[in-house]
């Protein structure tokens, strides 16, 4: 929020519409322009432009503690606590030919094949719901080990973060119980 940017302005519109609570705002200072007149009330994390190193702390604490609060700091949802938030999961479209792939791999029970679509869906803008979907279908063809992988990377991603968790601890503990049932064959 440095200097007025209208993409940084529509993107921050956007957020304050489908996100009820941990925004952070950042401003660098001193600069010409000055807050807005529409986001005047916000907080905003301010760091010195000649020396940013100084704000290395707060860059790191305030999104920590940002993460960790419940309070609503989106305008929309001050103004309308009882508008649902948007589910994050419900705008994270995967692409039908992709959902295709992934069925038929899982139907050919082939773990090379899923674990390959792993890594080719990594940075695509559809990655989460897309690993969630491939590393479900490692579970259901018992490839833990793919499958734990997979989940492991999907661990940091909220909506489904007890669920991946879940299924990581699935992953392990099957992977496991197979070792033991080799080494006592």
């Amino acid at each position: 929020m440095t200097i007025h940017n209208a993409n940084v302005f529509y993107e921050l519109g956007i957020r304050h519409a489908l996100r009820k609570k941990r925004s952070v705002l950042i401003r660098g200072t001193p600069v010409a322009d000055g807050v807005s007149f529409d986001n005047l009330t916000d907080r905003y994390l301010a760091y010195d432009l000649d020396k940013p190193e100084a704000a290395l702390q707060g860059l790191t604490d305030t999104p920590t503690a940002t993460l960790a609060s419940e309070n609503t700091d989106g305008p929309i949802f001050k103004m309308l606590p009882a508008l649902p938030e948007v589910d994050p999961a419900s705008v994270q479209v995967l692409p039908q030919d992709l959902a295709g792939e992934v069925e038929r791999a899982k139907s050919a029970r082939a773990a090379g094949w899923l674990r390959l679509l792993s890594h080719e869906v990594e940075t695509r803008r559809f990655q989460w719901p897309a690993m969630r979907v491939i590393g479900q279908a490692q579970l259901d063809i018992e490839d833990y080990e793919g499958a734990g992988r997979t989940h492991q990377t999907c661990a940091c991603r909220p909506p489904m973060q007890f669920r991946t968790s879940l299924c990581i601890a699935q992953a392990r503990g099957a992977a496991a119980d197979g070792k033991l049932r080799e080494g006592a064959a």
